[in-house]
Formats: structure tokens, C-alpha cells, sequence
């Protein structure tokens, strides 16, 4: 059962679907009145351009509800349907009308990457390192551009903690400890938010084994790394401390 509304679940799917068609229907229009010469080289140029958005905006849409990061060619087929679906939008019948000139090919193939450069915009500015201090909406726009990222469900996991939506945030958090297995400071942090839920509902016990796990999982990224200094990643629960009382 995934932790999100089934609107939620879809947008990563929708966006660049909606994407790639709204781009391709507007290159299709805007190719011919910029390529004077040869509109027909020019559309196919930019249609290659449509058609390499689709495949990168859609290789990365099939997050872990649709088993996108276990079956990373499920992905690309996606990108490569979403490629030919643009390239298909973006291509009309058109009469060679002059001699084919490389600058037109080239004036269309930017034209039909604009939007490429447009996605790779929005998801540059939705990366975030610190899932404690990032935003819930960015946190939830990089969910959404790129579901297969670790941080963006965790962080969103902590942010339905501090709402005390705990059963929520312990299914989110689940999906981005599945995701990124192997970090162990990452999952060091998933389980000092599991330690902090057990803790909020009574279940101290339960809540200090956790944070023990989490403190050894710490120490072996820190030995891997030669990192020594813990300071600067502790993070203590803050219901184990409120509610349990730490070290009794």
C-alpha cells in the first residue's frame, strides 16, 4: 500500500507526459516560422529534440509504486514511448522547401531541446542534501520530478512526523530506506525517525533499540569513512528524550 493519494502517485508519470505533448505541440507550431528555408529539416531536427526530452524526462517517472528503481528498464521503455509519442506530435507533412542548410537542423534541434533544458532547470532547483532543513514543498516537487529519490521521500517522511502523522511518515520513510539500502548514515536517520514514532506512542523499549541501531549504523559509516566525528550527525529523537528519557 503506497503512503500517498493516488493523485500523488500518478504526477510523476503525468508531468512529463503532459509535458512532452505540450512541447511537442508548440515546437510543431513555432519550427516552421523560424525555419524559412527548410521547414522540413527543421521540423525533423526539432522532433529528435522532443523525442531525447521524452526519453530523459520519462526514464526516471516510474518511482517505487510502479517498480521504476527495481526495474530500471521498465524506466528508459517509458522514456523511449514518451520519445516517439513527442516525436510523433512534433513531425507534420511537410514540402522540402529549399535546400537543407546545417543551421537550420540546427535551429531546429535547440528549439526541440528548450524544453529538455526547461525540465533539467526545474529539477536542478528541487535538489536538496539536508533532508532536516529542506522545505515541504520543494521536498515534494523533487518527489514528484524525480520519485526515485531517496532524500525527497525522507524528508517528506520527517515533515508528516513533525504533523504527528506517524503511521504516514513511517510508510514514507520505509520507501526511502528501500531505496537507498546501502548508506548507512541514511539509514542511521530513518532509524532515529522510527525511534522517534515508537517513542511518541509509549513504546519506549521499543523506541532505544531503535536509536541503538541507529547509533551503530552511524559509527560504521563513520569507521568506512574515517570520519570520526560524530557531532555533526547526531540526532537525538526528540520524543525519545521528552517522552522516554534518554539513558534511563
Amino acid at each position: 500500500m503506497s503512503p500517498l493519494p493516488w493523485l500523488e502517485r500518478g504526477l510523476p508519470v503525468l508531468l512529463p507526459l503532459v509535458s512532452v505533448a505540450v512541447s511537442a505541440m508548440a515546437v510543431r507550431a513555432l519550427v516552421p516560422k523560424l525555419a524559412a528555408g527548410d521547414r522540413r529539416t527543421g521540423q525533423r531536427a526539432a522532433a529528435l529534440g522532443i523525442a531525447l526530452f521524452g526519453l530523459y524526462a520519462g526514464h526516471d517517472a516510474l518511482g517505487p509504486d510502479l517498480g521504476g528503481d527495481s526495474h530500471r528498464a521498465l524506466g528508459w521503455a517509458f522514456g523511449g514511448v514518451l520519445g516517439l509519442l513527442g516525436a510523433g506530435l512534433t513531425l507534420r507533412r511537410e514540402e522540402r522547401t529549399g535546400e537543407a542548410r546545417i543551421a537550420t537542423a540546427v535551429l531546429g534541434l535547440a528549439v526541440g531541446l528548450l524544453p529538455a533544458g526547461a525540465w533539467l532547470a526545474a529539477e536542478q532547483t528541487t535538489i536538496f542534501e539536508d533532508v532536516d532543513e529542506v522545505g515541504e514543498e520543494r521536498a515534494r516537487w523533487r518527489r514528484r520530478l524525480a520519485p526515485n529519490d531517496a532524500r525527497a521521500w525522507l524528508a517528506l517522511a520527517l515533515h508528516a512526523r513533525r504533523k504527528e502523522q506517524n503511521e504516514h511518515a513511517l510508510a514514507m520513510a520505509s520507501v526511502a530506506d528501500e531505496l537507498r539500502p546501502t548508506d548507512d548514515r541514511f539509514h542511521a536517520r530513518v532509524l532515529e525517525l522510527r525511534s522517534d514514532v515508537r517513542a511518541a506512542e509509549g513504546d519506549c523499549e521499543r523506541a532505544r533499540a531503535l536509536f541503538d541501531e541507529a547509533l551503530e549504523a552511524r559509527a560504521r559509516a563513520a569507521m568506512e569513512s574515517l570520519d570520526l566525528d560524530l557531532s555533526e550527525s547526531y540526532r537525538m529523537p526528540p520524543a525519545l528524550a521528552a517522552e522516554c528519557g534518554f539513558g534511563d
